[in-house]
């Protein structure tokens, strides 16, 4: 310091900091406001981030940073071209022949100085190739890490490590090798390539083994009806999809993996052999089943002879036209017990030939009956036959009053329980001669008209008849029935004298 001057000689950022003088007498002293000494420097050495190698078809990322005041402009140079001006630098998708330098300059436009430093990459074309096609299952394969320079690569499939030594695969670092191939060896499959520095993962690679085909299996009948067809399915395990052939009897017929026939004849019996055929292994396999064509069976129809009467015996025949081999019996489509000795409750029946005896038949047996006729070709059931038995009558019922005032009309019902509806007949006072017919009767409530009503029920078809009688009688007498006119009294009363009953 030289009184009111301050030299700084060799300034350092030390230096940097808000400067004050003071000047002062005998008799005060002043402060001055403060100056600002800001330290220009730099840039210092850059700092470089990014990777030291790559594969291709990925971008590297480069970061560069310069301690400098006022901040450095950036510039990144690729092998001496300028690529970019920013601090931090993206590559295009990454080619071989972009292994190399790449070069940080920071420049400080107030010191006038540039600093620079350099990162090299190394691009590798990393990936898992194979010089072997196709893949084809027991036949010896490998596939190869294409890394470039790397001490040790390894293997993942489906992100699994692969163990060396395994009892059909080892690697020895490039290659993996397979001895022979298997189908669970298919997979995607990654390989690592690791040096000092960096260690870089390939794209997974799909190794898909090819194989087969395996025995084909038929789907199909083994026996159909004449006048049908006839479709049969043919499938076997195999990569790609097998391509499939058919041959009936030795002769070529169709090349999908479905085969239908023409309409059957009975000629047309014999064996049915689908061949499966992979072009990729060149293997081919075969299978083949027998096939008979039998005659169509005709109908399947439910007959009876007599009518179901409750407690009487009673038949059902199953009529077969065509060819079966058996026959069984269903109702309310559950399958109908066909052993004499173990009985449906409440029911005894027994089975001959095509033939269904009821001993007796009852109410329990009623229900809808099928019976199934079978042959080799499969089921056939017949329409459904309604068994409703005929009953009764089981009981007479006459309603309608024991007794009324006289003068008013007197109905009086019959019915009972029966299938089918009885027909009615009335009697009075126990003649023999039958007064009315119908479940109804009608007359007038008089003195002559009292005395004991019969109605007799019968059943048509079981030709059983069922009495019921009523008594009735006149509660209190009345001249004549009341009418608003004289006139209409009269003729009330001459119609009561003449006219004892009225029938309806």
């Amino acid at each position: 310091m030289n009184n009111n001057t301050l030299i700084i000689s060799h300034v350092q950022l030390s230096d940097d900091g808000n400067y004050q003088c003071v000047a002062f007498n005998s008799v005060s002293n002043m402060t001055s406001s403060p100056y600002i000494v800001n330290i220009y420097y730099g840039p210092q050495m850059p700092t470089i981030t990014g990777p030291r190698a790559a594969k291709t078809g990925d971008n590297a990322t480069f970061s560069c940073h310069a301690l400098s005041n006022p901040p450095g402009s950036y510039s990144w140079f690729f092998n001496y071209s300028q690529v970019s001006n920013m601090s931090d630098y993206v590559t295009p998708p990454l080619n071989k022949n972009m292994s190399g330098k790449y070069t940080c300059m920071v420049f400080n436009n107030i010191t006038g100085r540039n600093s620079t430093a350099y990162r090299m990459l190394t691009v590798f074309d990393l990936q898992v190739e194979s010089p072997m096609h196709p893949a084809i299952e027991d036949q010896f394969y490998e596939l190869t890490c294409n890394s470039g320079p790397a001490e040790k690569v390894y293997w993942k499939k489906d992100g699994q490590a692969v163990r060396d030594g395994t009892t059909h695969s080892y690697f020895d670092n490039k290659t993996l090798t397979f001895n022979p191939l298997e189908q669970n060896d298919t997979g995607h499959y990654e390989c690592t390539a690791v040096n000092p520095l960096w260690n870089i993962t390939s794209l997974p690679y799909m190794l898909l083994v090819n194989f087969g085909p395996e025995t084909p299996m038929i789907e199909g009948p083994d026996v159909a009806e004449t006048g049908q067809y006839a479709v049969f399915h043919c499938s076997a395990m195999s990569v790609p999809t097998s391509q499939f052939s058919w041959w009936f009897n030795g002769s070529y017929v169709a090349n999908s993996s479905v085969f239908t026939t023409d309409i059957l004849s009975q000629s047309m019996s014999g064996e049915i052999t689908c061949m499966a055929s992979n072009d990729v292994t060149g293997n081919n396999a075969t299978t083949s089943k027998m096939f008979t064509v039998i005659e169509a069976k005709g109908s399947v129809m439910i007959r009876n002879n007599t009518v179901p009467i409750n407690n009487e015996n009673f038949t059902l025949t199953c009529d077969v036209t065509g060819r079966y081999d058996s026959i069984f019996w269903m109702k309310d489509n559950m399958y109908f017990n066909m052993t004499d000795s173990i009985a449906e409750p409440h029911m005894s029946y027994k089975f001959e030939n095509n033939t269904l005896h009821f001993t007796p038949v009852t109410l329990y047996n009623e229900g809808t009956y099928q019976c199934v006729a079978v042959n080799l070709a499969g089921e056939h059931k017949s329409p459904n036959y309604m068994l409703l038995v005929n009953y009764g009558p089981l009981s007479v019922t006459i309603s309608g009053p024991d007794s009324t005032p006289g003068g008013y009309y007197v109905f009086m019902t019959c019915s009972a329980d029966s299938r089918p509806d009885c027909d009615f007949h009335w009697f009075f006072n126990q003649s023999s001669a039958a007064l009315k017919k119908g479940s109804v009767i009608t007359f007038l409530a008089a003195k002559e008209n009292e005395g004991e009503y019969t109605c007799k029920a019968t059943n048509p078809v079981t030709n059983i008849s069922m009495y019921q009688t009523k008594e009735y009688t006149v509660a209190a007498h009345a001249s004549a029935l009341r009418f608003p006119s004289q006139g209409g009294l009269m003729l009330m009363g001459l119609f009561a004298v003449s006219v004892p009953v009225l029938f309806h």
